[in-house]
């Protein structure tokens, strides 16, 4: 009844059957993997029984911003938000919560991400992890992490909920002066 996900046997469903030869799952594409019992003491895996139990699902999931459009703060930005319908409410409580304070733009992002995320009642707020984060930047620019957990661990929902997360954060970044970094990719020779 456990739901596992083991890579190198292709195996990411539900345990049906349990034998001293053979452990067989049944995947979420409804195919079957069968995995050789003694195979599970040295090979990595995951058991999802602890997210059922929690009834909670966890989202962790990054957006990468191209670190040349991080700005220092200034009241263009904050204009620019209270006209915008998606972010007014949040922008008239910063406006005098932050007047003094110098911040850049990404501190700001992370702040509204934060108060949607907490304004979402898909979401849990008390008792479980709720971060906004600045990873260490690579070459791709600098990682916004989200980690949060949604209130169902029913997969539609799940990745429903976290679509229009990132949905929502795509639409508003341009309002904090913020880019979206763009990997650098090579077009192809045209014949």
């Amino acid at each position: 009844g456990d739901f596992i996900d083991v890579p190198t046997f292709h195996a990411n469903g539900t345990v049906i059957n349990i034998s001293l030869t053979t452990i067989k799952v049944r995947n979420a594409d409804m195919t079957y993997s069968h995995i050789p019992t003694y195979k599970v003491l040295d090979t990595a895996f995951i058991n999802w029984r602890g997210m059922n139990e929690s009834e909670s699902r966890r989202i962790k999931r990054a957006i990468t911003l191209d670190q040349t459009s991080i700005q220092g703060w200034d009241g263009s930005l904050l204009h620019r938000m209270v006209r915008n319908p998606l972010l007014a409410n949040f922008a008239t409580s910063l406006e005098t919560k932050q007047r003094h304070q110098s911040l850049t733009n990404s501190a700001i992002f992370r702040q509204y991400v934060e108060y949607h995320l907490r304004e979402r009642e898909d979401l849990f707020h008390e008792g479980k992890t709720l971060i906004v984060r600045l990873l260490a930047p690579d070459q791709n620019g600098m990682p916004l992490e989200i980690i949060a957990f949604t209130r169902t661990t029913d997969w539609n929902a799940y990745e429903n909920i976290q679509s229009e997360i990132f949905e929502h954060i795509l639409a508003v970044i341009g309002s904090f002066g913020l880019k979206i970094s763009q990997p650098f990719v090579l077009s192809r020779p045209e014949n």
